[in-house]
């Protein structure tokens, strides 16, 4: 994989960040290539460039790197172009012979991992990140923001979800979820869909998942829908905590076949 990013402050601004950066993603064997598409070239004359003299180093990468994607595949179309591959591309037929399964990257979120220099949180985002891969070459958009609608990161903390059954049966469906104000869909903790929950000796609930992050001074809202077995009545219930950067928070869910109590652990981040 060869990656290209970069980033830049925005003047006088010192909770601006201005993050323009994309990545070029070639694949080797991971990738089928078509034939014609340059590769050969494209990887010699990435090499050549390694061998820059000390007298004159590249004035910024991203420089470097838009030369050289014009230069290798500029004939297809502008730089700024989007992919046109549409997803379902074989889902109705017909599947071509040339067309297989293969190995792929998957990319589920783009993370600020440090803040540095005169930056400090909450960050208001915009520019551009992007990836390319070998079958047409063009954008992929992870990320894209103008600067008068840029996105503002929060710092982030850790809550993580404990549920027990302290009173009723223990013989019910559930479908448990968190929600915070900046992911707006909800964040499954688990749903058992027609089969009976997992709850260990000691009531503890097992969900698939138990942690979530919430933005700082943000809120932690769950919910649960369940029905005692036997019965097609849906008891729904939510609450709401408000962030914390340590300790515990507690609360519980009355559902009248059943209660749970909730307690909600809080830290930051490493």
């Amino acid at each position: 994989m060869e990656v290209d990013t970069g980033a830049e402050r925005c003047g006088d601004a010192a909770s601006h960040l201005h993050c323009r950066s994309e990545e070029a993603v070639t694949g080797g064997d991971a990738k089928r290539l078509r034939k014609g598409s340059g590769d050969d070239d494209h990887h010699q004359y990435m090499d050549d460039d390694d061998d820059y003299g000390d007298d004159e180093p590249p004035s910024n990468p991203l420089d470097s790197y838009r030369e050289d994607w014009v230069e290798i595949y500029g004939k297809t179309g502008s730089f700024e172009d989007e992919t046109e591959i549409l997803p379902m591309r074989h889902t109705d037929g017909p599947i071509w012979p040339e067309s297989w399964p293969m190995n792929l990257l998957q990319i589920f979120s783009v993370k600020v991992v440090e803040v540095m220099g005169d930056l400090q949180w909450p960050l208001d985002v915009y520019g551009v990140v992007a990836v390319r891969d070998s079958l047409d070459r063009k954008r992929n958009i992870l990320f894209c923001r103008e600067r008068d609608d840029c996105q503002t990161l929060l710092q982030a903390l850790e809550a993580t979800i404990i549920i027990h059954v302290v009173q009723g049966s223990t013989d019910f469906r559930a479908r448990f979820s968190a929600r915070t104000a900046g992911i707006d869909e909800d964040v499954v903790l688990l749903d058992s869909g027609d089969r009976k929950v997992v709850v260990a000796d000691d009531g503890l609930v097992v969900l698939q998942r138990r942690v979530v992050v919430v933005e700082e001074k943000g809120k932690l809202n769950l919910r649960v829908e369940a029905s005692e077995n036997g019965s097609d009545t849906v008891v729904g219930k939510q609450m709401s905590f408000s962030a914390r950067p340590a300790l515990r928070s507690e609360g519980r869910f009355v559902l009248g076949f059943c209660t749970m109590s909730v307690i909600v652990a809080w830290s930051v981040l490493p």
